[in-house]
């Protein structure tokens, strides 16, 4: 028999209340709570995929005893942070799915399958959610992931958003955990522009120079290096630019002329620094030659008052 719209919506706020409060019982930790909470669920699930009622219809998943169970033993057996990351599984199969040579490399994708992943998440490898995704999962190189980052990084809190999405993410498919990937790029990629995302803007920052430095070296070479700056630095991500001055522009021009060395960690490093101190306030007053600047910043003062700001080295004593 068909079922009513009317009664479909109680019975579907039957349901969402019931999850909600299961919800709350996995964050409690109360074993009473969390296997009465469970029972609820299972019993406010009227009807299956299978029927009239269908999950496409509806818009919600509707879990079945047996994923109710899953998740609650889940919890019991794993602990507590096995409500966080119930969808581990999945994101293994998603990784699985991009390796190149499972049987000599089982916890590796390389290039041409991160390139692959990179494509069908439609983020482009020339751009800084590259740089954000690597960050995520923790490449150890260019073009590399390995399982237990990939894993970990995505069933991590930057991940998901709360226990009920895990929990829901149970019966979707590696499609969904893609699209929910590329949700979470994208989402980190618009904050870094933003104040309040200065730590996750540095921890890209920082992580960009592990995976830009060539194999067994311990220094970028600064063709490569002037390449990162300009992602880094440009729109969409945060922009190394004031209203009198566009300090990007004027240091990579200043290290093609100037430079021409290699980069290392503590110029890589440090060339943050100086970005943020310039952006906060790029008159430079709060330079001084007695700081503990790389030399090639102190140089690079000097250019930009000499000869870009068309007076003498600033006096600073």
């Amino acid at each position: 028999m068909r079922e009513s719209h009317h009664l479909s919506f109680i019975r579907a706020s039957t349901w969402d209340k019931a999850v909600a409060e299961w919800d709350v019982a996995l964050h409690s930790s109360d074993t009473d709570k969390i296997l009465d909470t469970s029972s609820a669920v299972t019993g406010s699930c009227f009807w299956s995929p299978s029927t009239s009622m269908s999950n496409h219809a509806n818009k919600r998943p509707f879990p079945t005893k047996e994923i109710t169970n899953l998740v609650t033993h889940s919890f019991f057996s794993g602990g507590a942070n096995m409500a966080n990351n119930p969808h581990k599984a999945s994101l293994n199969k998603l990784f699985d799915s991009y390796r190149e040579d499972p049987q000599n490399e089982p916890d590796e994708v390389n290039m041409e399958g991160m390139m692959k992943m990179m494509g069908e998440m439609d983020v482009s490898v020339e751009s800084v959610g590259l740089l954000v995704f690597s960050e995520l999962v923790q490449s150890p190189s260019l073009g590399k992931l390995t399982r237990e980052g990939f894993v970990n990084g995505l069933s991590s809190e930057k991940y998901a958003h709360s226990r009920m999405l895990s929990i829901t993410r149970l019966t979707t498919n590696s499609v969904a955990d893609l699209a929910k990937t590329r949700n979470v790029v994208l989402k980190r990629q618009a904050q870094l522009p933003q104040e309040s995302a200065r730590a996750t803007f540095k921890s890209i920052y920082k992580h960009t120079f592990v995976i830009a430095r060539p194999q067994g070296q311990k220094a970028v070479p600064l063709e490569a290096a002037t390449e990162y700056w300009k992602v880094l630095f440009s729109e969409p991500s945060l922009v190394w630019s004031t209203a009198n001055t566009p300090w990007l522009d004027w240091w990579i021009e200043f290290l093609n002329d100037r430079w021409k060395k290699s980069v290392n960690k503590d110029m890589w490093d440090q060339t943050l620094s100086f970005a943020q101190k310039t952006l906060e306030d790029d008159s430079l007053k709060w330079w001084s030659e007695d700081s503990a600047w790389p030399g090639v910043i102190d140089e690079f003062v000097e250019y930009a008052q000499k000869e870009k700001r068309g007076g003498e080295a600033m006096d600073t004593s």
